[in-house]
């Protein structure tokens, strides 16, 4: 009889440590598995996760329900949102949202604790911050309520968060119109890359708006099309990408395009250095105490002070400003959804360990990242988590629904569930 029941523990502890790999996934190695809830949706209804919050919008009732990362339901307004459905930036105590008006689009401040309406101004909110109570408002023409680029002329606003009133204006033109309307739709959600915080005059090439404060900077006569600040060591570096350069004819036969980059130092803008790189190059990101740069297909880094490159890896991109970095691969031929996913030595570019084929979810400059990818089950996907620093991801659990329709912030990842519902993970521990 003794050893019948030692017969039987051993086969229910074999089942449950099954069980656990099976809800994980295959990558969860016999951990607990993390908490998950679930937000109830209508049919129509789309989404967006904001600062811990739920915001589900309901076309069909015209109105918009916050609901907290532990699924209770704090409130509801009646608010049409702009489509595409969720366009809707946090700051704080107030959120904003963009809200159609027979084609025309106004942004609408309500109380992110009540959902009382505070003001609204015409409109589409590109981004807003709550330590400086200002949120930057692009104002473009009416359009065709599908969400396309505007028509010049357009102008960007910055607005004081308690009143709505305009501290500055600035008329943005037509290609850089269409830049800002680029931002917004990379930016939220944002899953690879925080864009700088700055609009470009591409037509006259010599001006910098700051989307915070509206101040405008010169930057000389250069045609500058992308630019981004580096905040290195004690400096600020900004680095400035310019689309004219030598065509260059390599051993192979093949011609290739090069760029110019510049950098300038942060305050004064002054010229510290200038180089040329293959064209494509992309997300200039600081990794460790350098600049990253990538064009798809191969990782670049460079010393920002002086603009020499140091190593070079085969990854697209990468995020984070620690000694390790999270780096992301292009996308590869196989089917389904995400991209390989890995950690690299920022100082060397050695890559220290991959996850696998994952889709990063979360902004990728962050300790933790969540990702989401396909099963091999119709309809099935399943989600995990990872950091640069335990070198493993893990599983959290498996969700009915469109793995590249999940969004993320620094802590909580929310995924559509069936069609009726919404999946909520924190998918960042309290302790690493």
């Amino acid at each position: 009889m003794t050893a019948g029941l030692r017969d039987f523990r051993t086969v229910s502890l074999l089942c449950v440590v099954a069980l656990t790999l099976l809800i994980g996934g295959g990558t969860a190695r016999a951990e607990t598995p993390f908490p998950r809830t679930t937000i109830p949706v209508g049919e129509h209804s789309g989404f967006q996760l904001v600062d811990g919050v739920i915001y589900v919008t309901d076309p069909d009732r015209e109105a918009i329900t916050a609901y907290g990362a532990n699924g209770a339901r704090r409130w509801s307004a009646a608010i049409r949102v702009a489509p595409p459905a969720a366009r809707i930036v946090g700051a704080g105590k107030v959120v904003l949202v963009a809200e159609d008006r027979l084609g025309a689009t106004a942004t609408v401040a309500l109380d992110a604790r009540t959902g009382t309406r505070l003001w609204s101004v015409p409109g589409r909110p590109l981004r807003a911050s709550a330590s400086a109570g200002t949120a930057t408002i692009v104002v473009e023409p009416a359009g065709d309520g599908l969400g396309q680029l505007p028509e010049p002329p357009s102008t960007v606003r910055g607005t004081d968060l308690a009143t709505g009133a305009v501290l500055w204006s600035y008329d943005i033109g037509a290609e850089v119109g269409a830049m800002a309307a680029w931002i917004v739709r990379v930016a939220s959600p944002a899953r690879f890359e925080p864009l700088g915080a700055a609009i470009f005059d591409v037509e006259r090439g010599d001006r910098i708006v700051d989307l915070t404060t509206g101040a405008v900077s010169a930057i000389g006569d250069l045609p500058v099309t992308l630019i981004g600040s580096l905040p290195v060591r004690l400096e600020s570096v900004v680095v400035a990408v310019l689309p004219l350069g030598p065509t260059i004819q390599r051993n192979r036969g093949e011609t290739v395009d090069r760029w110019t980059v510049l950098a300038f130092q942060g305050k004064t803008m002054r010229q510290i250095w200038s180089t040329q790189m293959d064209a494509g190059l992309f997300a200039f990101k600081q990794c460790g105490r350098l600049v990253c740069a990538g064009n798809g297909d191969q990782l670049r880094a460079f010393d920002p002070e002086t603009g020499g490159a140091r190593w070079r890896a085969p990854w697209a991109y990468a995020g984070g400003a620690g000694p390790r970095v999270l780096a992301v691969a292009a996308e590869d031929d196989e089917g389904g959804v995400g991209t390989t996913v890995g950690v690299i030595d920022a100082r060397t570019g050695r890559t220290l360990t991959e996850f696998g084929r994952w889709l990063p979810v979360s902004l990728i400059d962050r300790p933790w990242v969540a990702l989401v990818r396909a099963t091999g089950l119709p309809g099935v996907a399943e989600a995990a988590t990872a950091n640069t620093t335990g070198l493993r991801a893990r599983g959290m659990g498996t969700f009915a629904g469109d793995p590249e329709q999940c969004q993320a912030d620094d802590r909580y990842l929310a995924c559509p569930n069936h069609g009726d519902e919404i999946a909520v993970w924190r998918y960042r521990p309290d302790t690493p």
